[in-house]
């Protein structure tokens, strides 16, 4: 199993799914209806795209991310199915993180 296979069950088990997933992109909502989205074709790592964080990100965290402004390109798969709040227009963020640091990370970003 590939990490990004096991991240999308540890996600599909924490989260919802906002649609059925593309080839590329599984979108889900925290309970408290923040999105984010995981890349599913990437085997170096965990790449997640989420609505912005602001204030203070954990430092085990902070170093795989890139902050996207409201009209930076970003994967044309982040659209209005799959995961409306992270689609061009809104500002989000791109993380890289280990599978180790997955569920450290939903239990920070559900709490945002």
């Amino acid at each position: 199993m590939t990490p990004s296979y096991m991240a999308e069950q540890l996600l599909a088990q924490r989260l919802e799914r906002i649609a059925s997933p593309t080839l590329y992109i599984a979108g889900f909502k925290t309970q408290s209806g923040r999105e984010l989205a995981l890349e599913r074709k990437r085997n170096t790592g965990i790449f997640l795209w989420t609505e912005q964080v602001y204030g203070e990100v954990p430092a085990q965290f902070s170093g795989g991310c890139v902050v996207y402004a409201p009209l930076k390109p970003r994967n044309s798969n982040l659209n209005g199915k799959n995961a409306p709040r992270l689609k061009l227009g809104n500002s989000v963020s791109y993380w890289r993180l280990q599978l180790e640091f997955l569920s450290a990370f939903l239990d920070w970003y559900c709490k945002q």
